[in-house]
């Protein structure tokens, strides 16, 4: 009886030990499952959207990052409707995208960045975009001119790009790119934006001519030109190397899964 007993609780121990190790196994692999589902669920995230290429298509925006902006706080050349921002996999450029109402009259832009967020644009490290938009006939023509925060002229980026719409597509929206080198910031360092639009436009302020960064103090004067100028309700971003947070991300469950397997092994 009591061998009997025995040998019925070693059988039972040795059923229960098969049945925790099949319990082990299954809960393994669906962590291993559950790790490959999540790894490929980011690197499409990641892709998903882009990349984002400056070539006056707009469709590689979509599903991007962007703060929408109401209709009719502008006059309508000026009546931004959104404003996109977003990275590209492996590489360190920041992209932007403005959408306003359909409009043939060009659009001046002035992106400002406050590049160690602390909610100051006007300091030396500081920066701003100004983009000038003019589309044509079957094209479009776009200056984009990097000031720092004060105002000091750093580098023309673009002059007389094709990144916008057409007057026969609409002319409403425009693109364009700044490295992070040129912003002065790393990836993943958080910053603060802010964007005013305006136009030249008969009972504005601006007349027919060139603009000039001169006339950036006419843009930054909100309180006096309400109606000519739309601004942008301010956001913080970080822009980062979308690949780099990916493999990040892939590493962390590849350390999960050695680990789970280094534990089930010596267990």
């Amino acid at each position: 009886m009591v061998v009997g007993a025995e040998s019925m609780y070693a059988h039972h121990q040795h059923g229960q030990g098969k049945k925790d190790g099949m319990s082990r196994n299954s809960r393994l692999l669906l962590f291993v499952l559950l790790g490959t589902f999540l790894f490929f669920t980011a690197i499409g995230l990641a892709y998903a959207a882009g990349p984002i290429v400056l070539d006056s298509q707009f469709g590689d925006w979509a599903g991007q990052p962007n703060v929408p902006d109401p209709q009719g706080d502008a006059i309508a050349a000026a009546d931004v409707l959104a404003f996109f921002f977003g990275t590209n996999p492996n590489e360190e450029t920041a992209y932007f995208m403005v959408q306003r109402v359909s409009s043939k009259k060009r659009l001046i832009l002035l992106l400002r960045i406050d590049t160690n967020n602390n909610g100051v644009y006007a300091e030396p490290q500081d920066r701003l975009i100004l983009v000038q938009y003019k589309p044509t006939g079957n094209a479009s023509k776009v200056d984009v001119t990097l000031l720092a925060g004060t105002g000091q002229f750093i580098k023309t980026i673009a002059n007389g790009a094709d990144w916008g719409e057409s007057k026969q597509e609409g002319g409403q929206r425009v693109e364009w790119g700044v490295t992070f080198a040129d912003l002065g910031i790393l990836p993943g360092q958080t910053i603060r934006m802010s964007l005013l639009a305006t136009t030249k436009s008969k009972g504005c302020d601006f007349d027919d001519d060139d603009f000039e960064e001169d006339d950036l103090g006419e843009i930054l004067d909100h309180d006096e030109n309400r109606r000519c100028i739309d601004m942008v309700n301010e956001v913080q971003w970080s822009p980062a190397n979308a690949l780099g947070r990916t493999l990040v991300f892939a590493l962390a469950v590849a350390g999960s899964l050695f680990l789970a397997w280094q534990r089930r092994r010596l267990g």
